[in-house]
């Protein structure tokens, strides 16, 4: 098994930030909201959170999570996270 590349800007360097990252990675992959929240296990709710950086109740900040980074990194790669 090759070992990963990972590029310079990948979904690692994306987990402190809020927001437009996981936007970024959605639209390379070419794929709908609903699609990327049932990818990465979460609820369409909590995906829209995270990508738009802020709780819809509270407003308060949400980042990416480690495990959902993980996950992202390993759909942008192929490989179809367990649920």
């Amino acid at each position: 098994m090759e070992p990963l590349e990972i590029p310079s800007f990948s979904i690692f360097n994306m987990m402190n930030l809020a927001g437009t990252p996981i936007k970024h990675w959605r639209s390379r992959l070419g794929i709908p909201q609903r699609e990327a929240a049932k990818k990465l296990g979460l609820s369409l709710k909590r995906y829209q959170e995270i990508e738009r950086g802020a709780n819809f109740e509270t407003g308060e900040p949400v980042r990416l999570d480690t495990r959902t980074a993980l996950a992202a990194a390993a759909v942008e790669h192929g490989i179809d996270p367990i649920a």
